[in-house]
């Protein structure tokens, strides 16, 4: 909801109203706000609109100006708390370009004021001028603003100084004061998600690279750029966020008109065609009183096995990015049929340790077939047949690795592993090669695990 906040004359209030209703002009100015008078919540960006009118056929006939510096208007602005404090950070907007500007004296500084369009009021006309800004409670609690003050300078009456030109005779000056009614600052709900650093406000996110790694272990910079209406300004960087295959060694933050930017140290941890995955951005949506997660589009990348030796810190990063690959596949079901079976004696133990082997050689093959892709087409099919022959259960892939595959799966569900086998072959001589995601995707699907 927004809403105008006219202003009151000071000390002729009743003066002010018994013209009015006497169908007399109203004042030679006026000054009002129009703002958001629902409650805020801290850290919110909020803008507010400062309008001054004035009749310029009472200023070319009545001002007189305030100071001996020459303004595009006579009178004088006083907004107390433009500078801002702990409790309140303020900014001020600047003018459109395209549009028309009067230098107005605001407070102990001049500055441009866009010229808006003009309003008829109780018998006058008056010209518009607009002082944009943006305030951001730092505190919750009820925010109660000084009033503004229009202060100018007239004269009833004018003689002709042979020096100084025309002179006002009666010189008075008089001061008129807007005044915003107290805000209600919220506090930000405690629920936070992880991940939340201070992001207030309704944005988008997208993530581009500023360059680009060619190896295990090589670093490069991720952009992330934040848009939007909230306190791009002032907002703290993003905590480093966990990325499988990737580790973000640090976050810097940097700021340009209409957007934050910050800037992700990334290290690449896992060979292959793969994808950076998105970044996850948090921040408290006012307008929806609730906290949301951003995230972006995940970036492809191609990172070739390591080609020298990596530092002990790296080396540490690619170990543990590959035992998080091991955790994350499938379970050998062994430890279970130990616990159900264990009355029965060690019978089953030699069957059991043969099981746990080949879902160990199993596991292995599929990590070695990640890396193989890099190497090209003769180590990638070399690789799918390690694969092929672990999960039939042989030692070697031979004929019998597709007789053994078909005992286990059937004939339909090993059609798509031939047909992957065949492609591979292909691409010796020259054919495209199945992607990697296409390959896992096969080897999921068909093989369940």
């Amino acid at each position: 909801m927004v809403t105008s906040l006219r202003a009151v004359v000071a000390g002729v209030c009743g003066a002010l109203v018994v013209a009015v209703a006497r169908g007399q002009a109203a004042p030679p100015y006026f000054v009002e706000f129009a703002a958001k008078t629902t409650p805020w919540y801290v850290q919110q960006v909020a803008p507010v609109t400062l309008r001054i009118g004035f009749d310029a056929q009472f200023v070319r006939d009545s001002a007189v100006p305030l100071f001996a510096q020459r303004l595009d208007q006579p009178f004088q602005v006083v907004v107390p708390w433009l500078a801002g404090d702990e409790a309140l950070h303020v900014a001020v907007l600047a003018p459109a370009g395209d549009v028309r500007t009067h230098r107005i004296a605001v407070g102990e500084q001049v500055l441009p004021l866009a010229l808006a369009t003009s309003q008829q009021r109780a018998g006058r006309t008056y010209e518009v001028l607009e002082l944009q800004f943006v305030l951001q409670p730092q505190q919750p609690g009820p925010m109660a603003l000084a009033a503004v003050a229009l202060r100018h300078a007239f004269a009833t009456r004018f003689v002709e100084d042979f020096l100084r030109g025309r002179q006002p005779a009666d010189r008075q000056e008089a001061t008129l004061v807007a005044t915003m009614p107290a805000i209600e600052v919220l506090p930000l709900p405690p629920d936070a998600p992880a991940g939340f650093g201070g992001a207030v406000g309704a944005f988008a996110v997208t993530a581009t690279l500023a360059s680009k790694p060619r190896a295990v272990g090589d670093s490069f910079l991720v952009e992330l750029v934040v848009t939007g209406d909230g306190n791009l300004a002032t907002m703290p960087a993003p905590s480093p966020p966990s990325l499988a295959g990737f580790h973000v060694q640090g976050v810097s933050s940097g700021r340009t008109q209409g957007r934050a930017v910050f800037a992700l140290d990334v290290l690449a941890l896992r060979a292959g065609e793969v994808a950076l995955p998105p970044l996850p951005f948090v921040a408290f949506d006012p307008h929806r009183s609730t906290y949301v997660t951003l995230a972006t589009q995940p970036l492809p990348l191609t990172i070739a096995p390591a080609t020298a030796a990596l530092p002990e810190r790296v080396q540490r990063l690619v170990a543990a990015d590959g035992r998080t690959v091991a955790a994350a596949a499938p379970r050998a079901w062994w430890p279970w049929a130990v616990a159900v079976v264990g009355g029965l004696g060690l019978a089953l133990l030699p069957f059991l340790v043969r099981a746990r082997r080949r879902q160990q050689r199993f596991v292995q093959a599929r990590q070695a077939l990640e890396q193989a892709f890099a190497a090209g087409p003769n180590a990638t099919l070399a690789a799918f047949e390690a694969v092929l022959a672990a999960a039939s259960g042989v030692d070697a892939f031979s004929d019998t690795t597709w007789s053994a595959l078909h005992a286990r799966l059937g004939g339909d569900a090993i059609a798509p592993l031939r047909e992957l086998h065949t492609a591979f072959d292909q691409a010796r001589f020259g054919a495209v090669p199945p992607t990697p995601a296409a390959c896992e995707a096969t080897l999921a699907k068909v093989l369940r695990r």
